[in-house]
């Protein structure tokens, strides 16, 4: 398995910046073994970093886009990436997703740095926002679960496995279902999921 390594040249790219590993790479890191094949890193950081974050990811070849869903007569569907600035109007409307691409050419699909999702937030009167407005919860707990220490000795901080639980609930793609389960099985005290 590579996805350490990845996230460890992850970890790298945004040294001494505030952001949290979130999304279903987080799940095995907590669990010891990963269960399913991941295609891409989910990252979550405070909007007030998202310059800096911007910044680190083109330094090492990667570019914002916005997926943008489209279909033809409600067929087809597909999504279209259309590259955005961290301060430009684009991010702020309800993207489909923003992700930082890799546009070095150097990496093959499905590589886990190809695409990174971002999810930059705004904690608000003890609610935790993403910019878009897309996911809001109450902070009932802390918003850091566990950490991961990567071969190069880099500390990753993930996401509340509570938290990332509330995410994916809100989804209907079945892998989502899969880590929810996962999730509901192994955490079910420490996190209170519960598997749809």
């Amino acid at each position: 398995m590579l996805y350490p390594e990845r996230l460890s040249e992850l970890a790298g790219i945004l040294d001494g910046i505030p952001w949290l590993l979130t999304g279903g790479v987080t799940i095995p890191l907590r669990l010891g073994e990963f269960y399913r094949r991941h295609g891409d890193i989910d990252v979550a950081f405070p909007v007030e970093a998202f310059a800096d974050i911007d910044r680190a990811m083109r330094a090492a070849g990667f570019y914002l886009a916005r997926g943008m869903p489209m279909s033809f007569f409600g067929r087809m569907r597909f999504s279209v990436c259309v590259p955005i600035r961290c301060d430009g109007w684009f991010v702020r409307h309800r993207p489909r997703k923003l992700r930082y691409l890799d546009d070095t050419g150097a990496r093959t699909r499905p590589h886990l740095l190809t695409r990174v999702d971002a999810f930059p937030y705004r904690i608000t009167d003890g609610r935790f926002t993403t910019l878009d407005g897309r996911y809001e919860f109450p902070l009932d707990r802390p918003l850091v679960g566990h950490r991961f220490r990567t071969a190069g000795g880099h500390e990753i901080s993930c996401l509340d496995l509570h938290f990332v639980a509330e995410i994916k609930r809100r989804t209907g793609d079945p892998k989502h279902a899969l880590d929810l389960s996962v999730v509901a099985h192994h955490f079910p005290g420490d996190v209170g999921a519960k598997a749809d």
